[in-house]
């Protein structure tokens, strides 16, 4: 799938190693760019289940959203951009692109 990012700073961090163990400390800028490799390297969502990290959907106000465990208590979090192909006689979803919104610790 193709990547994006919702911010400049999370672009940068995923293209500039210095500056994402800088910011996020070492074992959780390895596992970022691991979790970004991962995306990139996925067909579909329904494939990121079987990669390391936990890949799953996030509910309530959060609905939409996907996460997937950097190092506790942190995640990355992002979304599907989803087409919608329209069929001969049904619509089509596919989710070729996701956007990473951010990093967080949204249980506090």
């Amino acid at each position: 799938m193709k990547v994006c990012f919702e911010t400049k700073k999370l672009a940068q961090w995923a293209t500039n190693e210095k500056k994402r163990q800088k910011e996020l400390g070492p074992l959780r800028a390895r596992l970022f760019a691991q979790r970004i490799d991962d995306l990139r390297a996925a067909d579909s969502m329904d494939e990121l289940v079987y990669y390391p990290g936990r890949y799953h959907p996030l509910r309530e106000d959060r609905k939409g959203q996907w996460a997937c465990d950097l190092d506790q208590p942190y995640r990355m979090v992002f979304s599907p951009i989803v087409q919608v192909k329209d069929g001969k006689e049904i619509l089509k979803v596919e989710v070729k692109e996701v956007k990473i919104e951010e990093i967080c610790n949204y249980h506090e």
